[in-house]
C-alpha cells in the first residue's frame, strides 16, 4: 500500500501568496517586483498601483505573481 501521508511542501513562491508589499514604483498591468531578493514579473489584476501604495500578492500564474492593490 502507498502511504498518502506525504506532506506537500509549498514552493517558495506559494508562500508569497497573501503577502503585502509596498510598491517601489507605479505598477501598471505588468511590472517587475523584488520578493526575497528575486525579481518576479507581477501581473496587476486591478487598478494601477502607485509608488508607495500597498499591494497584496493574490496568486501565481506560471512564473508570474498576481497582485492587486490592497483594500484599506
Amino acid at each position: 500500500a502507498v502511504k498518502k501521508s506525504v506532506k506537500h511542501t509549498p514552493l517558495m513562491e506559494e508562500t508569497y501568496i497573501g503577502k503585502t508589499m509596498t510598491a517601489e514604483e507605479d505598477m501598471g498591468e505588468t511590472s517587475l517586483i523584488k520578493v526575497s531578493g528575486i525579481y518576479w514579473t507581477a501581473c496587476n489584476k486591478g487598478k494601477i498601483i502607485k509608488k508607495g501604495e500597498e499591494f497584496t500578492i493574490t496568486g501565481l500564474e506560471g512564473t508570474k505573481l498576481i497582485v492587486k492593490l490592497k483594500e484599506n
